[in-house]
This record gives C-alpha cells, structure tokens and sequence, in this order.
C-alpha cells in the first residue's frame, strides 16, 4: 500500500500496528531457522537445509521491506499529528 498520507490516524495506526505484528512474527520465525542452520546435523538432509537456507534468505529480504514500510508508515502517523 502505497497511499499512506490518504489514510486516517486511525488507520495508520492500525496499519502500524499489524507491521508491528508482521515483523514479530517474521523476525520470530528468522531465529528459528537460524537456530536450525546453525547446528550442523541438520546439514544430513540436504534438499531440506537447502530449503530452509532459501526460507531464511527470503525473509531476511521481506523483514528489510517489511522495516522500510514501517518507516513510511510512521513518518505519516507522525506527519499527521499522530504519535
């Protein structure tokens, strides 16, 4: 969504607050797939670590676009008086 300065505090609000959310999850699931890559027996199945290191790598990118649209989206809660 890019029409952030069209919304209502209160949307913008709640739209933080779902990112917020959002990005606990992923940054959640991103240490647990860490945890896995980094011990070394899970390294026995290949396709499967090759899976997981794939899952990683995506989600590390969508947690980076995930923080750029928080930044946006707070810039406006705050550009619209918002806290």
């Amino acid at each position: 969504m890019e029409n952030w300065p069209e919304l209502s505090l209160k949307q913008l609000k709640a739209a933080l607050d779902d990112l917020e959310e959002t990005i606990h999850n992923s940054e959640k699931r991103r240490q647990e797939l860490e945890e896995f890559l980094a011990d070394a027996r899970n390294f026995k199945d290949i396709k499967g670590s090759e899976q997981t290191a794939q899952e990683f790598s995506e989600l590390n990118d969508r947690i980076k676009l995930l923080y750029e649209t928080w930044e946006k989206v707070s810039y406006h809660l705050n550009a619209s008086g918002g806290d």
